[in-house]
């Protein structure tokens, strides 16, 4: 009876190495974790890309490019008078709309409105944002030779809904030196800060469910922002 409990043991530590060394050959448990919770979305990430790889060109169309701020907006409906292409993706960063800056190109767009960097705060310091946000766009002016690059400041946060990962603070002092760079290098920046922010420089709490996504009241103020950019006819 000992001998059978003792194999059986054996077998169940020979088990939990086994299992340990394929969660470190994988990262670990909290890259295993986050791989498990983001599996939909990072295979969302990867249909929307091959979505736009497989589209036709749209030659001086204009260019909404972002995250998920920017793919939820309705903007050929915002817009109805302008060829509009969404190129905004759920859950990108920085990093991945340089990635993306291919297919951007080869629609040779007449304009592109670039809103990034709110996900990137999740995960990195201001400065390393900046420096990344600063890269990005030194390689859009290069790669996007006859299309105008406009910045849009990223949108304020409000943590009192619900904790977004970063927060107002942070993006300000992003916003802040991105205008500045923009200035320095001669691209149009839009401000949109104070038609969001409340007086406690928080994001409205009219325009949002969650504190970081904007619902339709906030888009209607974002177009009418832009009508100055894109006049509705």
């Amino acid at each position: 009876m000992r001998k059978i409990v003792f194999i059986s043991i054996f077998i169940n530590i020979l088990g939990l190495l086994a299992i340990a060394t394929i969660v470190l050959k994988q990262g670990g448990p909290s890259n295993i974790l986050f791989k498990l919770s983001h599996k939909h979305a990072l295979a969302k990430m990867k249909h929307r890309k091959s979505l736009f790889n497989n589209s036709p060109i749209s030659k001086e169309s204009i260019i909404f490019l972002g995250d998920s701020i920017t793919e939820f907006g309705e903007w050929s409906e915002f817009f109805p008078n302008h060829t509009i292409l969404n190129r905004g993706i759920a859950g990108d960063g920085i990093a991945g709309v340089q990635n993306r800056l291919k297919e951007i190109q080869r629609h040779q767009s007449r304009a592109v409105f670039l809103m990034i960097g709110v996900n990137d705060l999740c995960f990195h310091s201001p400065t390393e944002v900046i420096q990344m946000y600063k890269n990005l766009l030194s390689t859009m002016i290069s790669s996007l030779m006859g299309t105008e690059i406009i910045v849009q400041s990223i949108l304020p946060v409000n943590n009192t809904i619900y904790k977004t990962g970063t927060n107002n603070t942070q993006i300000d002092e992003v916003n802040d030196t991105i205008r500045t760079y923009c200035v320095q290098m001669n691209i149009p920046y839009i401000d949109l800060g104070d038609s969001f922010k409340n007086q406690e420089n928080r994001l409205k709490k009219a325009f949002t469910s969650d504190g970081i996504h904007i619902n339709g009241i906030a888009y209607n103020e974002w177009t009418k922002l832009l009508n100055h950019w894109l006049p509705i006819e």
